[in-house]
């Protein structure tokens, strides 16, 4: 019989000293824990006040710290440098709750000095380990995130100067507290009779390896029995770090990571787990069980390769299932803040810190994003019109505004219009203000603090449309056009949707671009101007609250290229390529006197482009395209006997 053990009948005497063997094994592998020194080397910060260094800025907290505190620590691991804003994120997060144990972090030998002494100096210990090596094919797994280092992960089981791991991947943020985890796995919570009946629910007779597991590993549940593995609670053991050293090359593994390893090592179908508010991902957002979640979320898990800190290059095809622009805000604002505290106690400054003592607009974003509730975003209820959004600087062309508004009023299929009214020191008309009287749609007006060409992208409070059409104050394009191009969007809803198309071409070797434009010579575009252009009002928060601010401060600086800025993102958020839609009536009446006029203006937005992906991580995100959409009118064809075959042919009037 399964889970029983089968002795000869003369020796049936033996089952009650076994039995007493078993409790014995129960009691000692609860409550025992090894006492072997860790064969890693850690990093501290030099001065004894390193973590006193990191809290100078905050009211200090008296904690009491146990012997039993002491022998547990919170842990990370990094592979290299491209999750490195994420792991300061994270140890920022986990220090902000107060916890008095210690924050241990992985790394292997690719990870930089700078970005360890930053690490350091937000209060936690550096190990450095050696790769494990990974035991699929690597070409595949180093494809995005899904790196062939993920085994070296396992090193944790070495770590047995502590009795108890918390483990948190780099792209997770605590965000409430969490020590109550240390209770797991082993303690039973329970009576002793919960305890033992579990462990042989375990089948311990038959599997006494996945049996220990039951206490020595905990995590949140993912999908079905699969048990996710960016945050769970373990014991180090070196004869667990030896076992698994020992089966890994040959074991199975579902998703060819660890995480598909320590379901199969650990078999969780018998395994402890946690609730969900300790692991709650991104992607679980629009269930209801995922919005509960999120109520009384411990842990937020910024899953797959859309991530707060990346996800405007990588062009993933699921960025709508794991975007989420209130999370990903939450993010940006702490990593906001872990600069600032870098910044304070003067360590090394990595991963895109930039100088920003003599930019005007550095508290730009921040004073609209924090003042800002992204409630729509991703779910804008109003799909089958669209708000039009026109910017306007100069003086000279108010004139001509009331006319330009007036003009997009008439059409059906507008459901508000804004002015982005970006000089600070021109007053709005009367006139202007009395044209929301006679308007038979809404009519606001968008006032800026700031100076800055970044304002025409700014998220809007009364926004409603999924689409907005964003035009200059010298374009006019007739109705019909305009709802023709917003139909086009429609079918393209991640593309951006214009009239002024332009073609760019970069060298990665030596960093450098070209940039013309798109027409007979050159029948293929990769940016669509903001001169006349729809596209998802999701991009609106994202380009303004969580683009890097590196990006922001370029555009300042050169009082040029926020469409270009805008089109990468765009094309670097969805992976969609942007679209050009005919129009016979479109008007530009600023083809005399404006940016685009004066000498040189290619040549710098060339040197833009080259600028912008340097700051888009080295990655070109523009898409090209060669199709033009066209209102339907007829096929042309013409109507031919036989006979006239020949003839037919030699007139030329056959297409080859």
């Amino acid at each position: 019989m399964a889970g029983s053990i089968l002795l000869p009948p003369q020796r049936h005497f033996f089952r009650p000293a076994i039995f007493i063997v078993l409790i014995i094994l129960v009691f000692v592998s609860l409550f025992w824990s090894e006492n072997l020194s860790s064969p890693v080397k850690t990093t501290t910060p030099s001065s004894s006040t390193g973590e006193d260094d990191y809290t100078s800025n905050v009211v200090p907290i008296v904690h009491t710290v146990t012997q039993t505190s002491m022998r547990q620590a919170y842990a990370s691991f990094l592979c290299d440098q491209e999750m490195i804003s994420a792991a300061r994120v994270l140890v920022h997060s986990i220090r902000q709750q107060d916890t008095v144990r210690d924050i241990v972090i992985l790394v292997l030998p690719y990870v930089p000095e700078d970005a360890r002494q930053a690490l350091i100096a937000l209060g936690s210990k550096i190990v450095e380990i050696e790769e494990v090596p990974f035991p699929f094919n690597a070409t595949q797994a180093n494809k995005g995130i899904n790196k062939s280092c993920r085994y070296s992960k396992l090193h944790l089981w070495e770590l047995t100067d502590y009795d108890k791991l918390i483990y948190l991947d780099a792209d997770t943020m605590v965000v409430g507290k969490i020590d109550e985890l240390f209770d797991y796995p082993g303690t039973c919570q329970g009576s002793l009779k919960r305890c033992v009946s579990s462990w042989f629910r375990s089948s311990f007779l038959l599997f006494p390896l996945f049996s220990l597991a039951l206490i020595e590993f905990s995590a949140v549940m993912d999908m079905g029995t699969t048990m996710n593995t960016g945050v769970f609670v373990m014991k180090p053991s070196r004869a667990t770090y030896d076992n698994m050293m020992s089966v890994y090359l040959t074991a199975p593994s579902y998703n060819h990571g660890d995480q598909g390893f320590l379901n199969w090592y650990f078999n969780f179908t018998s395994g402890r787990t946690m609730s969900g508010v300790y692991n709650v991902m991104s992607k679980y957002k629009d269930f209801a069980s995922g919005k509960a979640l999120l109520n009384g979320a411990r842990v937020l898990h910024f899953t797959s390769e859309t991530k707060p800190w990346s996800f405007y290059y990588t062009r993933h095809r699921d960025w709508e299932q794991n975007y989420d622009a209130g999370l990903f805000y939450w993010w940006i604002k702490t990593e906001r803040t872990v600069r600032q505290v870098l910044a304070a106690n003067g360590p090394p400054q990595t991963n895109g810190d930039i100088d920003i003592s003599n930019w005007a607009n550095a508290g730009r974003a921040s004073t609209i994003c924090d003042n800002y509730v992204p409630k729509y975003e991703g779910r804008f209820p109003v799909k089958d019109k669209f708000t039009v959004l026109i910017s306007t600087y100069n003086p000279e062309r108010i004139a001509y505004l009331a006319k330009l508004i007036q003009h997009y009023a008439e059409s059906s299929k507008v459901h508000s219009i804004f002015i982005t009214w970006h000089n600070p020191n021109l007053p709005i008309s009367r006139s202007l203000l009395n044209l929301r009287k006679s308007l038979r749609v809404p009519l606001r007006f968008l006032r800026q603090d700031f100076d800055s060409l970044n304002n025409r992208f700014n998220p809007i409070a009364n926004l409603r449309t999924t689409a907005v059409y964003i035009s200059d104050d010298d374009i006019r394009i007739p109705v019909d056009d305009l709802e023709f191009a917003f139909e086009t969007w429609r079918t393209r809803q991640n593309s951006i949707v214009g009239h002024f198309p332009r073609l760019h071409n970069y060298n990665a070797e030596t960093n450098t671009a070209t940039y013309v434009v798109s027409g007979p010579r050159h029948p293929m575009y990769s940016i669509i101007l903001t001169k006349s252009m729809f596209m998802k009002s999701d991009f609106l928060f994202a380009y303004t609250c969580l683009l890097p601010r590196e990006i922001h401060k370029y555009v300042d600086d050169k009082f040029n290229c926020e469409d270009i800025a805008i089109n990468m993102l765009a094309s670097g958020m969805t992976g969609a390529r942007p679209q050009v839609v005919d129009s016979h009536g479109l008007r530009d009446f600023g083809t005399l006197n404006g940016i685009s006029t004066q000498d040189g203006h290619m040549n710098e937005r060339a040197y833009c482009i080259a600028d912008l992906i340097s700051l888009f991580n080295g990655t070109d995100p523009l898409l090209n395209n060669v199709e033009m959409s066209i209102r339907f009118n007829a096929v042309h064809f013409t109507k031919e006997v036989w006979d006239d075959w020949d003839k037919t042919l030699e007139s030329g009037h056959n297409e080859h």
